[in-house]
């Protein structure tokens, strides 16, 4: 039964996309079945070391002074640069940590920003762009020169999902489902001609939260895998042609008057055959004065497509000098790097609980040491990364 449904759901889902996706040369056809991975049974659970598929771990201090401390860590992660951001500033750093200079702060003046909702930067990091809600363009900010450029020419209609630059002429943009944007997918050059579009005619689950974080990425280096924040089905995108590529099995959405229960689950990673997801359950609430939004229970899977099974994580975590670092949610950034960040305090309790434990060798004793030595709690968060093997 659950077969012959998710062929009638295979089916339904290309009719309603064929309106919005002409009919494409064979060279630019994507090649694809819909995986279905049903998230409701019971599995096997294990411990997952990230370690498995994230390569060059390192752990980073970001310099603090009272000028550029950060309430919380937002942004990019780099083998040349660190761009952060919270609700008041957006700064940039060495890749070793080092101020360098205050991009933008907060405000309504020339080179400050809003509501900076999302961010791409060049494989050779060079330029770091961005999208201000409520401003027209995509913001160029040069981090060799510290120094603007002419923005990106884009009628800002409202939020942005997804920033990614496929080359260094195209930009692929993905519409947030709250936004009034005419499309949901859309690639342009940096001169603001519009290359590629996909309209926005996809169902919005209106009884569902939004509250996923958003999937869009490259995929195959051409192709874009693609997921809005209140779905549970992730689409592929080859030029203006899109297909459905993953749908998750999750438990029925329960309604009990102004309450609603239910679970959602979005994609962290693949590597080869392994997909790395993260789901969490959900409560909502809604009054006439206020709304209310519970998230518990996060979970981690791996799905293996070479046999079809399923693996659910006890235990997510990365181990660096012999101090197992807790990864609560799998976060792989869009230039693959893992971004995974502790307040100073965290750390600290860490390491002196490992110095406590007295399983760490010689060197590794002398190295949390030091570290520790260099740690106060009101310092800037710390990050571990690393590469996202591939």
């Amino acid at each position: 039964m659950k077969l012959l449904k998710s062929k009638a759901l295979f089916l339904i889902s290309l009719v309603v996309l064929a309106s919005c996706s002409p009919k494409q040369e064979s060279s630019n056809t994507i090649e694809t079945s819909v995986l279905n991975i049903d998230l409701t049974s019971d599995f096997e659970e294990i411990e997952l070391a990230v370690n498995e598929i994230v390569k060059d771990i390192k752990l980073i201090q970001l310099e603090s002074n009272e000028d550029i401390l950060l309430a919380y860590f937002s942004g990019f992660i780099g083998d040349k640069y660190i761009v952060a951001k919270d609700e008041d500033k957006l700064v940039y750093f060495t890749a070793d940590g080092k101020f360098l200079k205050t991009i933008a702060i907060r405000g309504e003046g020339p080179n400050e920003f809003r509501r900076i909702d999302n961010w791409v930067v060049d494989e050779q990091e060079k330029i770091f762009l961005y999208h201000d809600i409520g401003q027209d363009g995509i913001f160029k900010f040069n981090l060799e020169t510290g120094e603007f450029e002419e923005s990106i020419p884009f009628e800002t209609k409202g939020s942005l999902s997804g920033i990614l630059l496929m080359d260094d002429a195209t930009l692929a943009l993905m519409a947030h489902e709250t936004a009034s944007y005419d499309f949901l997918y859309r690639t342009q050059s940096l001169d603001g001609k519009i290359l590629n579009q996909i309209k926005n005619e996809l169902e919005v689950n209106h009884k569902k939260a939004a509250y996923n974080s958003p999937y869009f990425a490259k995929y195959q280096s051409s192709n874009i895998l693609l997921q809005r924040s209140n779905s549970d089905s992730i689409y592929q995108i080859k030029g203006d042609e899109m297909k459905p590529f993953l749908l998750f099995g999750l438990k029925k959405i329960k309604k009990d008057g102004n309450k609603t229960l239910g679970s959602s689950a979005s994609l962290a990673h693949i590597y080869k055959d392994k997909f790395y997801l993260r789901k969490y359950d959900y409560h909502t609430e809604v009054s006439t004065n206020s709304v209310s939004l519970t998230m518990s229970d996060y979970e981690h899977f791996v799905f293996d497509n070479s046999d079809n099974s399923t693996v659910k994580f006890s235990k997510v975590y990365c181990e660096y000098e012999g101090i197992k670092f807790p990864i609560s949610y799998l976060n792989i950034a869009s230039n693959g790097n893992l971004i995974r960040t502790f307040d100073a305090f965290e750390v600290k309790e860490l390491i002196e609980e490992a110095l406590k434990e007295g399983n760490l060798t010689a060197e590794q004793k002398s190295y949390w040491e030091e570290i520790n030595s260099n740690i106060d709690d009101t310092d800037n968060p710390i990050i571990i990364t690393g590469k996202a093997k591939v």
